[in-house]
């Protein structure tokens, strides 16, 4: 969310689904950051989910789920990961965005008759702990 560019091509992402038929769900893992921020991260998150809402029916009719990496806001070291704090995740209310939630990580979502399993780890990074 820090860096332009990838706000850039995700809008571009966005752009593509407005006029879909059918909407998929969007599943967004983190690390969030290119780096851990020190700073308050709310503005990352509210540019997000401005982003989002420039998309009518994605903002109305997506789904979008956010799962925490290594290095995002909350307890980081402990799984399951605890979603992320709700004033990130207060900023898609505000904006209109009327679906999106974060989940734990890893963290299971039932799709159809399928069930999948998301898990955002660094396993090169826990091997050297």
């Amino acid at each position: 969310l820090d860096i332009a560019d990838t706000m850039s091509k995700l809008d571009k992402l966005l752009a593509g689904f407005q006029d879909a038929p059918d909407l998929p769900v969007f599943v967004f893992m983190g690390n969030f950051t290119s780096k851990p921020i020190r700073d308050d991260p709310l503005p990352y998150w509210e540019d997000l989910a401005q982003l989002i809402a420039k998309y009518p029916k994605l903002a109305q009719e997506g789904r979008f789920i956010f799962i925490p990496g290594p290095q995002d806001p909350g307890l980081r070291h402990v799984l399951p990961q605890p979603p992320l704090p709700s004033r990130l995740m207060q900023t898609f209310q505000k904006a209109k965005v009327l679906h999106a939630i974060s989940a734990t990580n890893p963290c299971r979502i039932r799709y159809f008759s399928k069930e999948l399993v998301f898990f955002r780890h660094d396993v090169a990074e826990s091997n050297d702990a």
